[in-house]
């Protein structure tokens, strides 16, 4: 008998099908959710399950081997708001999976955790970020919901050490099994064209991003070209961003791309900054490896890895930094090429697929 496993993320329809229009999402917690669903449902002993959201899709797909779902249409209205709850959970009882998994610091981890304690099938939380396990996502309607889920959850995933020892830490009425699978992205390499450009950035648009240190190393290289793509999310960060642009003709703004669109923009890097306040572990330091794009980051090091590794240059939130950093990788001949090499040897050993699937079996069996 196969093992039924139906992973929840509701905006990552367009990694299954990017030539859908009219849908939107995909980010980093989508990404590791669909390459972990593809990857199982190549094993035959799983029957791999994907609950997204409802776009005007057909209704029976399975793409790359799994099955898609659409539970409910994305609105903010009160029916909306209403229905979509009951509508997910009926698509849970309908698909009837032994494993539900869920990667998301909202009310579909509680209503996966409903459907698991109503079922007494087992729940499987993926921590997504670090602020998942600070409390921050527990206030509100919305937050005990999801509060629930993750205080029910049977197993947990973690990114990083340090999200395992803040679980470890947490008072649980029962303990969950508890893992760490670094996040996970083919060995292939992103190939370009031997051009690099431009020094790039890629996030959401939203105050714990930073945008706006970008925009200002930008003004600070006026002789190098910049690229920001940055999907809309919160409106004042959004609005800043527009109106700064204005200001900075080196710099090229992309709103919302593909995800192959995205990563030919990584293989024209010269070096990929964040700014990010906090991270779980981003996605975007796996496509800036997988390309041999050399990154600096003004304060996020998961586990100290890009200093323990020499894999890229990290500015200990001080804006200084980073700025003489830039500098330096422009200026000393070989040093990204060092820094990329470094940070594919720790790719390799972490962040191996093939690897990663094997201990994701281990957390999904029943």
């Amino acid at each position: 008998k196969k093992t039924k496993i139906c992973f929840v993320s509701v905006f990552a329809y367009p990694l299954f099908n990017p030539e859908f229009k009219g849908a939107v999402g995909g980010g980093g917690a989508e990404l590791q959710m669909s390459l972990i669903a593809k990857g199982l449902a190549a094993k035959p002993e799983f029957d791999v399950n994907f609950v997204v959201l409802d776009w005007g899709q057909v209704k029976q797909e399975v793409i790359c081997g799994v099955k898609l779902w659409p539970a409910y249409r994305r609105g903010r209205g009160l029916l909306n708001l209403l229905k979509a709850p009951t509508q997910l959970v009926s698509t849970l009882l309908k698909i009837n999976p032994d494993v539900v998994v869920c990667r998301a610091a909202g009310v579909e981890s509680g209503l996966c955790g409903i459907y698991a304690q109503m079922t007494g099938k087992k729940f499987v939380y993926s921590v997504a970020h670090d602020d998942d396990l600070s409390g921050r996502f527990f206030r509100g309607l919305r937050g005990k919901l999801f509060k629930y889920g993750f205080f029910h959850a049977n197993a947990m995933v973690a990114q990083t050490e340090d999200q395992l020892v803040a679980i470890e830490k947490m008072s649980f009425k029962k303990k969950p099994q508890v893992s760490l699978i670094k996040n996970s992205f083919p060995l292939n390499k992103i190939v370009g064209n031997g051009n690099k450009d431009f020094i790039l950035w890629v996030g959401r648009g939203a105050a714990d991003k930073r945008p706006e240190v970008f925009l200002r190393l930008a003004k600070d290289f006026p002789q190098e070209k910049f690229v920001m793509i940055m999907p809309r999310a919160e409106e004042a960060v959004w609005t800043s961003v527009s109106s700064a642009l204005k200001n900075i003709p080196n710099l090229e703004f992309k709103e919302r791309l593909p995800l192959a669109e995205v990563e030919e923009y990584f293989a024209r890097a010269k070096a990929f900054v964040n700014t990010s306040s906090s991270e779980g572990f981003p996605n975007t330091f796996l496509q800036a490896m997988a390309a041999n794009v050399p990154i600096l980051s003004l304060s996020v090091d998961p586990d100290g890895f890009l200093v323990k590794y020499q894999a890229g240059l990290v500015a200990i939130n001080d804006y200084t930094v980073l700025k003489a950093n830039l500098g330096r990788l422009l200026a000393e001949n070989g040093l990204g090429a060092e820094l990329s090499a470094k940070a594919a040897i720790y790719m390799y050993e972490q962040h191996n697929i093939e690897k990663n699937l094997e201990k994701w079996e281990n957390v999904l069996s029943v």
